[in-house]
């Protein structure tokens, strides 16, 4: 082989080696443009979770602090509620020591409250007929 050859040779070797590095070169420029396309759909990700991540933070703490005003609410209620079957029970009381009961004893039995017992229903109308029983006709106590 003569030296020419032998040029060509190294020369065609070359540019077979230089047309793998450019196809290397290229599909690595194509997956740096993939990777950064994704980089950009992810970082779209990473916003839009955190907004939705703070619209759920917010609304848990705007029903956690509805949760506290409804237990500050049904606190209240049943303290009222108890103090209203305390008086309550306190004026039938009242009411029988004064003779506004009927003898027997009974109607007074039936009319009597139980302080903490939400669901005495004759509970109003017991109230309702002792403030009827304690009054005439004109509407005037007794």
């Amino acid at each position: 082989m003569n030296s020419a050859d032998k040029l060509q040779a190294q020369t065609n070797e070359l540019n077979k080696t230089l047309d793998k590095l450019k196809k290397k070169s290229q599909k690595l420029f194509r997956q740096l443009l993939a990777d950064e396309v994704l980089k950009e759909k992810l970082a779209k990700d990473v916003v839009r979770v955190s907004e939705r991540l703070q619209k759920v933070n917010r609304r848990i703490e705007a029903r956690i602090k509805a949760k506290k005003e409804y237990a500050k609410t049904i606190q209240e209620t049943e303290s009222a509620y108890t103090r209203i079957m305390e008086n309550s029970n306190m004026m039938m009381d009242l009411l029988a020591a004064q003779g506004g009961g009927d003898d027997s004893g009974e109607e007074e039995e039936k009319t009597k409250l139980a302080p903490n017992d939400p669901y005495a229903d004759d509970g109003v109308n017991a109230q309702v007929q002792s403030e009827v029983r304690a009054q005439d006709e004109n509407g005037k106590p007794i």
